[in-house]
């Protein structure tokens, strides 16, 4: 049953970013700031890649959660099935791609009106006089500031909630393969 659960986990993300309304196309991704305090946003998912398990968001480069990343690559991404009750905590290490073949490979693929969410003149989060998002559509600019955050799935804490009995599953990705144990919910 746990390799079939595994391979269901993966079928739905890999799903995810290609299905328009998929439950695990928006996920939260989670960070430490360098205070230690944990920071959680929500996320698309722009790819799944199978061999290791690996999962793909765009962010724009000067985000916190880049130098976050950068200071501590341990990240944990979210996601939840509320249909099917299904909880799924992928922990991981994350990586940032900035003008690099990954990143201009996926910056190729995006539309003009997505190419403007990483041609803003100030990084995200920075204090302004106007809630107008001001941007600057010179490709350079856009270049610079478009990132994909890589992250290589090294564990999966799975959760079905149900009335006839929880069911709770750690899926380990290690270098001998995949480690798979029945947990307490």
């Amino acid at each position: 049953m746990l390799t079939n659960i595994l391979t269901s986990i993966q079928e739905e993300l890999r799903a995810a970013p290609r299905v328009k309304g998929h439950v695990l196309r928006e996920m939260s991704l989670a960070t430490t700031d360098k205070a230690g305090t944990p920071r959680v946003r929500t996320v698309i998912l722009r790819d799944t890649l199978t061999d290791p398990l690996s999962l793909l968001v765009f962010t724009d480069a000067r985000s916190p959660k880049c130098e976050e990343i950068r200071r501590q690559s341990n990240v944990q991404m979210l996601g939840y099935d509320r249909a099917e009750q299904i909880q799924m905590r992928l922990s991981g290490q994350a990586r940032i791609h900035i003008r690099n073949d990954v990143s201009e490979r996926y910056l190729a693929e995006l539309k003009d009106y997505a190419r403007r969410d990483y041609a803003g003149l100030t990084a995200p989060g920075s204090e302004q006089t106007t809630s107008d998002f001001i941007v600057d559509d010179q490709d350079d600019m856009i270049e610079n500031h478009f990132a994909v955050i890589w992250v290589k799935v090294t564990e999966i804490d799975w959760l079905k909630l149900s009335r006839d009995g929880h069911k709770r599953a750690k899926f380990e990705f290690t270098p001998a393969g995949v480690v798979s144990t029945w947990l307490t919910p």
